[in-house]
């Protein structure tokens, strides 16, 4: 981005700096060494499953997703 130009769209007063900033905090939870490609998406989905709940919550929450897709009670 050059905010040399313009930092805010003169017409649309639309601005870069929310994206910017959360790609500065995902890159942020990126492994620094090993990184790979393929786990780009496993990533990404860490970060914003951390991003949308409360650390307290995050246990009960994470549980509760898993019962979905690996319930003990389903016909076998």
């Amino acid at each position: 981005v050059n905010h040399a130009e313009n930092f805010v769209n003169p017409r649309t007063s639309v601005h870069t700096q929310n994206i910017e900033r959360l790609w500065r905090d995902m890159k942020g939870v990126l492994p620094r060494y090993g990184t790979s490609k393929v786990h780009y998406e496993h990533y990404l989905a860490e970060f914003m499953f951390k991003r949308n709940y409360p650390l307290q919550e995050r246990i009960d929450i994470f549980f509760d997703i898993m019962a979905r897709f690996y319930s003990p009670y389903r016909d076998q």
